[in-house]
């Protein structure tokens, strides 16, 4: 009673045909043969390389948070689609099934958003304040102001990391859908 199925039919006592080629094809019996359907995967067979998704990663990563930068310093306003460009970049550099991709996505995103942010606020002091764009931009390498801004972070701003982190993560790898 315990292997049967919905049916009555007990699946492990159900008779095989061991004459069957499991490799050939099943054709429908009113089948056209000059109709040749390729099998199609379900995945393209990309090999994996998780250097290319870092080094993607890093790009993207310095391209959002520019544009992060620039867009904030002109609107004073913020974009969300960071997390979304850095983590589909991840994907297409990567090509990546794991969550080893997601993670490197996932980090890439949120530098950048922090990133975007740090040269956002350099960029509007020194507008501010009459001061050189080139020598503001050295204060990035002072690791306290990285600190000395995050602690003037609104829930806001935490809101806007969190969000490029789970856009990063969730975009940077492809699923394998197996068939059932």
């Amino acid at each position: 009673m315990l292997n049967q199925s919905s049916s009555g039919i007990d699946p492990l006592e159900t008779p095989f045909d061991e004459s069957l080629d499991l490799n050939e094809p099943i054709v429908a019996e009113n089948a056209d043969p000059e109709i040749v359907v390729p099998e199609v995967p379900l995945i393209a067979a990309r090999p994996q390389s998780l250097v290319l998704a870092i080094l993607g990663g890093f790009v993207a990563a310095l391209i959002g948070a520019t544009v992060w930068a620039l867009f904030v310093a002109l609107t004073q306003r913020e974009i969300i689609w960071v997390g979304w460009f850095v983590g589909l970049i991840v994907r297409r550099m990567g090509h990546g099934t794991t969550r080893v991709f997601g993670l490197v996505g996932a980090v890439s995103a949120g530098f950048s958003i922090l990133l975007g942010t740090l040269l956002a606020g350099v960029v509007l002091a020194s507008r501010d304040r009459a001061f050189p764009l080139g020598i503001a931009l050295l204060a990035l390498l002072n690791p306290g102001l990285w600190i000395e801004v995050m602690r003037v972070f609104t829930p806001f701003d935490w809101a806007f990391i969190a969000f490029a982190i789970y856009q990063g993560y969730t975009l940077s790898f492809s699923r394998v859908r197996t068939r059932r």
